[in-house]
């Protein structure tokens, strides 16, 4: 190599003189001439090659690059142009050297390729790097990392040349020619060196920058990163972004404070990115069925791409299987092709830092040398001092990057996944929305998608873990020898192929069959593969208590690798098993928040407490598994370095008498054993996060093919004179069902017209319009439709925000829109009017106030086509007139659209176009009013249901309703088919209901209807005729008040908002917090936990210790001393198998003690939750307590303890190495003391910022759950007004405000890395200095000793503050936590002493006495010195007008508000006195809006078990239940559906009057319990609660007059009082009474 290297260069490579060749670089030039340097060989190769070498390899990347950037061209300023400059004149000089070398050389005969090549190269890489420059001004490239890393290679390769030439200069006094073009190409290049440091000037405006800006206007800042202009070494040291640590340490950061996204961060972008990879993933997929289909001879239903895996225990007969498990879009590969490219590039940067990584180690051994050898010149030391901390720097700032990177892809991931399953929930089928609880959803954004991010940081390992492994190994090979192979056979027992685990876990979730034998054959594979290892090692046979030691060593390992086998088996079944039970307790929760205000006055909140409890105990019972799988598996982990090591030393030493283990082998292995510790650590939490992200990868794909409504089921087009048509269509709600449940529908609807859909309960008029929705499933025929908008539903938003909902704000149309649906008067009693914030649901908003806000919503949209289900079913006739003429009617505000209208009332039927007759899911006729009068059939029958509902009623007709009646017996005595007698027309009534029981059922199974019926039966609830000058009189009136209440002297609106935003704690983590988390683990666990992880860290420092003495053991004559080397070995051995059990019994109990924290914290905020007062639900969103039990939970179930239990490895680290260097280098102590002070300066201000980050993040993250929730509430109400687009953006502009916390979360971890990495590689300087100065009285152990700690020290300190922040920030979780835990609760559920006769009450008796009441501290009374006596027995109607405190009574009776001042008294006794469920529990209710619970029909009517099944019949017979129960195959289990959504309104209704049969106290309460019914099944319950409480006492409040006309009384409150009690008739009697007043209003009295 020589002799080439003299050919083609003319002198040697490595050093001045042929006859001193080395392996050394650096040469040491004889006493004469001390000093270092090289010759003109590695001058004209090695410095002049590798910075072209690097330019010429990364710039077809960086073109490429250059090329894909839209900025636009960068105008010439004195920055670039400099720049230019100094690239021409280093052109120039390269050309002029080249061509004086030529001369020269040429002039004494001799010219060497070398000499000649070295200024070519330069021409060549200056002047791409010139051209790179000007291309990268044109692209708007500010700043070029490439460019910056090329000039500084160039200018340490110019300073080592210039410092030769200058040497070569003083000893030969010849070169001056060199030492002039040396430094002037120095010059030059230290030029472009410091202007590369600089930022260019702005490109100029282009398309993409506003596109941008176009994007950025969305967001809730406007304030530009200072990374898009910082310098390169600004960006690569994150300098950038010292100002907000800075401003965060001086003051509580703000929203304002922080920074916008860049664009390609949004959730737009990333979206639009994922999504188009998606796609075309399933088209890929598609094109192979396509082909399959083909191919096979099969039908095609048998390759049909399967959505799930085919489970089960039922081996396939032939490949099959696989070919349909390879028909699945990969979710992998579309997430690679999205973000993979970035990725990619971190992955490269891991490469260069763990080959970096490496060379330490060798400087290390060096430096060893150079110790033990004190002939060596003292400049080698700090030669190699100097090395190693630019080697340490360098790993640094890669090291940073990539992690930068990788948490930066990690954030584009859950954002694309978020946005993915937000955007499919608008899509998915009725029946995917069944499969798809609204818990396993949040879930899938929540815990899910923050997977995603974890996997970033470990996926690399995949392929660096074994990297790093296999380099360590071959220096080790080089170091020890074959010996080396005793610690890879360790490796092999310890690490098995992470392939056939994935494998055979995923085996285990099809069957258990063939788990022992495959583990057992690994196992035998290595106990026949270890005796070869031996041999090979050269020790086979030499020593027998060698043997002993290393079978026993043996047998351990392989008993770890099969604990860890086991572990990693069942730890994906685990994950998948933890991640069920954590959607059922999120999906129950959310049903019990929906519903908690039914809950409480069912005083059902322990029976739910405990369903909720008992999913826990599952989950935490799967998370005890998995937390001490998790140890057994860490715990083998953490002793395989220790275990190679110490195999590896004892081969070695006892394979030949001759091996010493000397201090270089000691500690150079050491260290190279310390590499292996990280991946070697880090591999069951590789393991685990890939395993579980593997679980959320199947779930997201499961979810992201779930079934989607047809889009083409309806087609808006153009069909002429038709707003809409449907030929020969038949729909079904679900797939699967055998029968449609509408067939044979023909209808073509003309422009303008107005139609009514009748027909009895259960006929299929609602689905008819969800079909025209498009919501139901098409299984033939074709519709088209112009426009859809109808559907109630209440946003939190304002209720101007409500009725305009997303529509240009017209001020003329709005007013108009008010005063047709009669909000006018509601502005009034609102304290912000139209301006005033609704709550979740409409929580501050009545029925009748909701259903107009609806109403106008529709009204607004100025459609073209309205869909309206029965809108007018629960007011009056005089009412439904008004809304009728004033919005519906010929002359009402839709007069010329084209309307459809489901209804169950006549009055108004003359005046439409058309009429629909469904039946049984068909349309049996249809025509105008007078042809269906004339004929008779189904629109007879729905007539006779009419005319009994008639007679039912007690109060007076108008002379419009008698006229009607007469003109129908009329017409009905000429038809064939007129009823005989009144009486049968009654049987009508139950008839059809029971007959089409099974048919309500399968109607009702959309949530469409669910949120339909619930919200639009009243849209114009209890409006007066004229409701434009006063409010409603029947409206419920509950969350009205208390709005009222706060409007007192009407302050303006910003202090009325109702839904307050979440408020984060600010400053230092309080102390209290930890301890709370330590006694919630239990103080004994917590003692013993602490104690061993102490107990461990004095054992590895004794250990580090003993390998020191060990390594300046002397030879005894030029032996070894085998008694000392045996006790040596054995000591080491021990002291390593004492420490690995110790941290087995740490890991224990850590694991049992985050298990009890996460039990009782968690089950201490439900216990609270489900005491609080109901006001704490009125202004608290749900999303806020739901991502209290999923993140908050999650956090503390999975997080914190190994959080902990890094933080105090980390720390304990930390403290043995600044041990052993200071007591290896005393002196280092004084170094200890700035260094800490830099070091505590940067920790405080960087855990200040983080602390607040994780705080506002947390924040933050509730809006995206709110909204989503809210979402899932309104999805068809958000279809069909096409409002998707907007929602999307919502939910974008949700996450994108939350990325903005969490991104500088991300760079503050880096932020700091680089800084205490900085302190760590000064530490490592000083250790080595001190070891160089101090040489000669330092030993070699010492010196590796304390060298070989330092360089360990990086990573424990980066991780020891890292670590300190992330316990602070993650107890911020427990802080959220306690929070809700510790809020004021209500009164006791029950006071021991004080528990009333279980027969009471016994006679139903009520007193008031000078009773007052408010909903919340500081509020204006609600009701006012409320005084009365209710009898025995008696039946009391209650009516007012909004405001007047009718709801309020109701609740006060319940306790949900309690007493300002009075009493109320039950049977004598005070119910202020007793507990809480002793008053709801012997009070009975029937709420206005029946809330159901997923789970079993027999759970939703008797959660305690207290009923007998004879007990259940009879109730489910009295509430007119038993025919469509019995008619179910699971009868009393029939399975709800969540929120009841496979139960029609009216049997959900129905259900909540079977709640009350079974209770049957003597009290019972009538909150508008029909009001938003239908009137069949409003007369069953009225008919149902005068038979079954005859001889209870009942309060009603009214909606309809006529309902409590027989009542024995009569309340009418105003404003809080009772203005009037007395006999319906005393009042009616009174002219002047406001009871008369009402009756006018509802046309139950003449004038």
């Amino acid at each position: 190599m020589s002799t080439g290297f003299l050919q083609f260069c003319g002198t040697p490579f490595l050093s001045p003189h042929e006859e001193e060749l080395n392996i050394s670089l650096v040469s040491n030039i004889t006493e004469r001439d001390p000093g270092l340097m090289f010759t003109g060989c590695f001058q004209n190769t090695m410095l002049v090659w590798a910075p072209c070498a690097y330019l010429i390899a990364v710039s077809p990347f960086y073109f490429w690059h250059l090329v894909m950037c839209k900025n636009d061209v960068i105008s010439l300023n004195w920055i670039n142009l400099t720049k230019l400059t100094a690239g021409v004149a280093l052109m120039l000089l390269c050309s002029v050297t080249m061509f004086q070398r030529v001369h020269v050389h040429h002039a004494i005969g001799t010219l060497y390729p070398a000499v000649l090549l070295a200024p070519a190269l330069n021409f060549i890489a200056t002047t791409l790097a010139t051209v790179l420059i000007e291309f990268g001004r044109r692209r708007g490239i500010r700043v070029a990392g490439v460019l910056f890393t090329y000039w500084l290679i160039q200018t340490v390769a110019g300073s080592l040349t210039l410092y030769t030439v200058i040497q070569m200069f003083k000893k030969e006094g010849t070169g001056s020619y060199d030492v002039a073009q040396s430094s002037l190409f120095l010059l030059l290049v230290f030029t472009e060196l410091i202007f590369s440091c600089l930022v260019d000037s702005t490109p100029y405006s282009s398309l993409y920058i506003q596109n941008q800006q176009k994007q950025l206007k969305i967001f809730y800042l406007q304030r530009n990163s200072p990374e898009r202009s910082a310098s390169f070494l600004s960006v690569i040291t994150f300098w950038w972004f010292t100002s907000l640590i800075i401003l965060g340490y001086k003051k509580p950061l703000e929203r304002s404070d922080l920074w916008s996204l860049s664009a390609e961060d949004t959730s737009e972008y990333v979206s639009l990115r994922f999504e188009k990879y998606w796609k075309k993933e399933i088209e890929k997929i598609n094109r192979r069925k396509n082909i399959l289909i083909s191919e096979s001879e099969s039908k095609s239903s048998e390759v049909d791409i399967p959505l799930r895996c085919t489970e089960g225990n039922v081996k396939p007969k032939d490949g099959s299987e696989r070919v349909k498990k390879s028909l699945k879009p990969s979710l992998i590969i579309a997430l690679s092709k999205a973000f993979g490219l970035t990725f990619l590039f971190g992955s490269f940067l891991k490469f260069v830092h763990d080959v970096l990584i490496f060379v330490s180690p060798m400087l290390l051994r060096e430096l060893i040398a150079f110790a033990s050898d004190k002939s060596q010149p003292l400049w080698k030391g700090y030669y190699y001092t100097v090395l190693l901390l630019v080697v340490a720097l360098i790993q640094s700032l890669i090291l940073n990057q990539y992690f930068h990177i990788c948490f930066l892809t990690g954030m584009r991931l859950r954002t694309s996944v978020i946005a993915a399953v937000y955007r499919k929930s608008l899509k998915l089928s009725n029946a995917a929305r069944r499969v798809s609880t609204v818990g396993e959803i949040v879930n899938l954004m929540s815990v899910d998608a923050q997977r995603f991010t974890e996997l970033t940081t470990y996926l690399n390992l995949l392929w660096s873990g074994p990297f790093q492994i296999c380099v360590a190994l071959y220096f080790l090979w080089l170091m020890l020898g074959p010996s080396v192979l005793a610690g890879v056979a360790v490796m092999l027992i310890l690490l098995p192929i992470n392939g056939v685990i994935a494998k055979k876990n995923r085996t285990l979730q099809v069957a258990d069959m063939g788990k022992v034998p495959i583990r057992d054959e690994v196992l035998i594979f290595f106990l026949q593969l270890w005796p070869h290892i031996l041999h090979i090692s050269g020790i086979a046979g030499d020593k027998g208590a060698y043997f002993a030691t290393t079978d026993s060593l043996s047998i351990w390992a392989l008993e770890s690798s099969n604990m860890v086998l086991q572990a990693s088996e069942v730890l994906w079944v685990v994950s998948g098993q933890q991640m069920v039970y954590k959607d059922n307790r999120i999906k129950l929760l959310s049903e019990i928040l929906n519903g908690i205000k039914v809950l409480k006055l069912y005083a059902w909140e322990e029976s739910f407490e405990k369903m909720i409890l008992d999913i826990r105990k599952k989950e935490l019972h799967v998370m005890r598994k998995a937390a001490l799988l998790n140890a057994a598996s860490s715990f083998a982990w953490a002793c395989a370095p220790f275990l190679v090591s110490l195999v590896t030393f004892a081969a070695y030493v006892l394979s030949s008498p001759e091996h010493v283990l000397d201090a270089q082998k000691a500690f150079v292995s050491l260290s190279l054993f310390n590499i292996l510790r990280f991946p070697l650590a880090m591999f069951p939490s590789m393991i685990g996060t890939i395993v579980q992200v593997s679980v959320s990868v199947e779930r997201l794909r499961t979810f992201l093919l779930h079934e989607e409504l047809d889009p083409d089921t309806i087609q808006r087009v153009n069909t002429g004179n038709y707003s809409l048509s449907i030929i020969d269509g038949s729909f079904t709600w679900n797939m699967s069902d055998k029968k449609p449940t509408l067939q044979d529908i023909n209808i073509s609807v003309q422009e303008g017209q107005l139609v009514a859909v009748v027909g009895v309960v259960g006929s299929g008029k609602s689905s008819l319009l969800s079909a025209f929705l498009g919501e139901m499933e098409k299984l033939h025929g074709k519709g088209s439709i112009a426009y859809t908008a109808q559907e109630a539903w209440i946003q939190n938003a304002s209720l101007r925000d409500n009725i305009v909902f997303g529509q240009p704000f017209n001020e003329q149309a709005y007013e108009d829109v008010l005063e047709a649906c009669g909000l006018t008067s509601d502005l009034d009693v609102l304290p912000g009017g139209d301006m005033t914030e609704i709550g979740e649901k409409g929580i501050n908003l009545s029925g009748g106030q909701k259903q107009r806000v609806s109403l106008g919503r529709a009204v607004y949209q100025d459609a073209n086509i309205y869909l309206m289900d029965d809108p007018l079913s629960a007011v009056d006739s005089h009412v439904g007139k008004h809304i009728f003429d004033r919005v519906i009617g010929p002359k009402g505000l839709l007069a010329d659209k084209t309307r459809i209208l489901v209804t169950h009332g006549i009055s108004f039927l003359p005046q439409v176009d058309n009429i629909l007759v469904v039946v049984d899911g068909r349309i049996s006729e249809h025509g105008t009013y007078k042809d269906l009068l004339m004929k008779g059939g189904a629109f007879a029958d729905f007539l006779k249901v009419y005319l009994a509902e008639l007679e039912e009623s007690d109060g007076e007709e108008d002379d419009e309703d008698i006229a009607l009646r007469e003109e129908i017996l009329s017409h009905l005595s000429t038809s064939t088919k007129a009823v005989s007698t009144l009486s049968d027309s009654k049987e009508g009534i139950t008839g059809p209901h029971q007959n089409t029981s099974k048919s309500m059922s399968s109607t009702a199974n959309s949530p469409f209807v669910r949120h339909r019926r619930t919200a639009t039966h009243s849209l114009s609830n209890n409006d007066t005729p004229d409701s434009s000058n006063k409010p409603s009189h029947d409206e419920s009136d509950e969350e009205t008040e208390r709005e009222k209440s706060i409007a007192n002297g009407k302050p303006t609106y910003d202090h009325q908002k109702l839904i307050k935003t979440e408020q984060s704690a600010k400053g230092q983590v309080k102390l209290s917090l930890f301890f709370l988390y330590l006694r919630s683990m239990k103080v004994p666990v917590c003692v013993a936990m602490f104690l061993l992880y102490a107990l461990q860290s004095a054992i590895d420092l004794v250990t580090s210790f003993w390998l020191s003495a060990w390594s300046n053991d002397q030879l005894v004559n030029g032996t070894v001393d085998t008694a000392l080397r045996d006790l040596r070995l054995g000591v080491f051995g021990s002291l390593g198998m004492l420490q690995a059990l110790i941290i087995l019994g740490a890991s224990f109990a850590l694991a049992f003690g985050a298990v009890f924290a996460s039990s009782h914290l968690h089950n201490s905020l439900l216990h609270n939750i489900l005491r609080l007062p109901m006001t704490f639900f009125d202004v608290t969103p749900s999303g806020r307590i739901v991502n209290r039990f999923s993140k908050d939970i999650d956090t503390i179930d999975t997080i914190i303890s190994d959080v902990l239990e890094s933080w105090m490895d980390c720390l304990l680290r930390v403290g043995e190495t600044l041990i052993i260097i200071s007591y290896s280098t005393p002196i280092f102590i004084a170094v200890i003391i700035p260094i800490g002070i830099f070091y505590f300066i940067i920790q405080r201000f960087y855990v200040a910022v983080s602390r607040q980050l994780k705080r506002l993040e947390s924040v933050v993250r509730s809006p995206i759950y709110s909204h989503f929730g809210e979402t899932i509430q309104g999805t068809s109400t958000i279809r069909a007004f096409q409002r998707q687009v907007d929602f999307i953006q919502t939910s974008d502009h949700a996450v994108d405000g939350h990325q903005e916390y969490y991104y500088p979360s991300i760079v503050s971890n880096r932020w700091l890395a680089v800084r205490l990495e900085l302190v760590s590689n000064l530490i490592v300087l000083f250790a080595s200095l001190f070891s160089v100065i101090g040489r000669d009285h330092l030993t070699p152990g010492i010196v590796g000793l304390s060298v070989t700690y330092a360089m360990r020290i990086t990573l424990n300190l980066n991780w020891v503050v890292r670590m300190t922040s992330e316990l602070e920030t993650n107890i911020v979780s427990i802080e959220r936590v306690k929070e809700y835990t510790n809020a004021p609760t209500e009164a006791a559920w029950e006071i021991p002493e004080k528990r009333p006769p279980n027969d009471w009450p016994q006679n139903g008796e009520i007193k008031f006495t000078d009773y007052s009441t408010r909903y919340r501290e500081g509020l204006d009374l609600v009701l006012k010195g409320i005084s009365c006596h209710i009898h025995p027995e008696e039946k009391i109607g209650i009516v007012g007008r909004t405001g007047a405190g009718k709801s309020s009574l109701t609740m006060a009776l319940f306790r949900i508000i309690e007493a300002t001042s009075g009493e109320i008294s039950i049977d004598g006794l005070n119910i202020s006195d007793i507990g809480l469920h002793d008053v709801r529990t012997k009070i009975t209710i029937i709420p206005q809006d029946p809330v159901l619970f997923s789970g079993s029909l027999r759970m939703n009517l008797d959660p305690f078990n207290h009923h007998t099944d004879d007990e259940l019949w009879i109730a489910l017979e009295h509430a007119h239940l038993k025919s469509f129960v019995l008619s179910q195959a699971e009868q009393l289990e029939y399975a709800c559906a969540e929120g009841g959504e496979n139960l029609s309104l009216g049997q959900r209704q129905l259900v909540c009057l079977a709640r009350a049969l079974l209770r049957k106290t003597k009290v019972l309460i009538l909150d508008e319990a029909t009001a938003a019914v239908d009137l069949e099944t409003d007369d069953l319950i009225q008919h149902t609660v005068r038979t079954e409480f005859k001889d209870c006492t009942v309060m009603t409040i009214a909606h309809r007059i006529n309902t409590i006309m027989d009542y024995d009384r009569v309340m009418v409150l105003d404003a809080g009082k009772i203005a009037e009690i007395d006999s319906p008739q005393m009042l009616l009697a009174d002219r002047s009474s406001i009871f008369y007043g009402l009756a006018k209003d509802a046309g139950l009295v003449d004038e």
